[in-house]
């Protein structure tokens, strides 16, 4: 007799299918044990905005056939303005609907969480829930709306969370911490359940390196130092020029600083001065803008390393698969993460940024170890494909 597959509803406030968000793994590697369903909404804004208008339906119809799940999208209040707690409409009929027999809701913070857990609570259903958090200290705030919200987790939330007996899956060290202290969750009721990389999307190639070293001109002794993501006031990669500036007149090579990602205006005008480098020959400075996630192995692969000045970003896992060393800011978060293969400074010194950064331009051998070491320990602990198989044994022996 053929075994009856566990219909599992992911619900995700917002879903791209050409993203490599934690969903798209979960979905890309889902064992044959699970019927896969994810509920989220119609709102696209926060990447129309990039990317222009986008074919959704297509692209959704391609997902549901290359990795046999299905997605269903309700409509969104306050889909555009916000990044994040919007509301679904229609979401406790979808999921009445599917009847699943597990329940996943991404992120326990958002509003879609709060409504999910409140209803099962009072109506008192039985069904197998899981949710999680992403979120990390950088993203607290002193506004009285935060504070609000932050009591509401604490107080109601976390009730129904013990009583319910409901597994929360932190995705770091630094959100645990969070669940435990901030929003008072039991350590009884949390699970591990890390952010990777898709070592089968991002590697390292010899080849794509040497045709892009080349189209950049870049000769064997010159040096490549990379940043991937958007260029905005978070992420603050003008740091990186800021730091140059401090060690320019140490730097005895040729260095290539490539910025990949969408200028976010007014911040780049602002931030960006580039009167300085007009008239240094040995520093070249180019700015790409978005390209496809599944070319981006090539950067990686091309470069001599990346740097990532502020917050926390996926794209640290992503470069350590191919094979490149990293340079982060000191948080609990990024030292996890880079505990192999990457150095980290003290946040907000960047004089000691730059000093990280003339290190790794002026030595190769320990290029060449960070490399070697931080590949390892990203297949070792961060490689989608087993943490998704870890994770599907751990939902099959709480529902057995």
């Amino acid at each position: 007799m053929k075994k009856k597959k566990l219909r599992i509803v992911h619900i995700e406030d917002r879903f791209h299918p050409l993203m490599g968000y934690q969903i798209n793994f979960l979905a890309k590697y889902h064992s044959d044990d699970f019927e896969f369903h994810i509920i989220t909404s119609n709102s696209l804004s926060i990447w129309e905005k990039e990317k222009g208008e986008i074919n959704i339906k297509e692209l959704d119809n391609q997902f549901e056939k290359e990795y046999n799940v299905k997605i269903h999208r309700l409509k969104a209040k306050w889909g555009e303005s916000q990044k994040s707690n919007i509301w679904l409409k229609g979401l406790y009929k979808k999921v009445n609907q599917l009847n699943p027999d597990i329940i996943f809701i991404h992120v326990v913070e958002s509003y879609s969480a709060i409504r999910i857990l409140l209803n099962l609570y009072l109506r008192n259903k039985k069904v197998n829930v899981f949710t999680d958090t992403h979120t990390l200290y950088n993203q607290f705030y002193n506004s009285f709306k935060f504070k609000i919200h932050l009591l509401f987790i604490r107080t109601v939330l976390k009730r129904i969370i013990d009583k319910k007996k409901i597994t929360v899956f932190a995705t770091a060290t630094e959100n645990k911490e969070i669940l435990i202290k901030d929003y008072k969750i039991p350590e009884s009721n949390i699970q591990y359940l890390p952010i990777g990389t898709d070592t089968s999307h991002f590697y390292y190639s010899e080849s794509d390196k040497q045709d892009l070293r080349t189209a950049f001109n870049a000769q064997p002794s010159d040096v490549i130092l990379l940043y991937t993501g958007k260029i905005n006031e978070r992420k603050e990669p003008h740091l990186i020029l800021e730091a140059i500036k401090t060690i320019n007149h140490k730097i005895a090579t040729k260095l290539h600083v490539v910025f990949i990602g969408p200028r976010i205006e007014p911040y780049f005008s602002r931030s960006f001065n580039m009167d300085y480098f007009k008239n240094k020959n040995n520093i070249q400075i180019t700015f790409i803008n978005s390209i496809e996630n599944s070319l981006l192995y090539k950067y990686y692969s091309m470069a001599d390393f990346a740097v990532f000045p502020k917050e926390n970003t996926l794209s640290a896992l992503d470069s350590q698969a191919c094979k490149l060393p990293v340079i982060m800011e000191s948080n609990t978060t990024n030292i996890e993460r880079l505990e192999k293969g990457g150095i980290i400074y003290e946040k907000d010194n960047i004089h000691e940024l730059g000093e990280k950064i003339l290190e790794l331009i002026d030595n190769s051998k320990l290029r060449s170890k960070l490399s070697k070491e931080g590949y390892k320990f990203i297949i070792d602990n961060y490689d989608y494909k087993s943490i998704i198989r870890n994770y599907e044994q751990l939902l099959l022996k709480y529902i057995a």
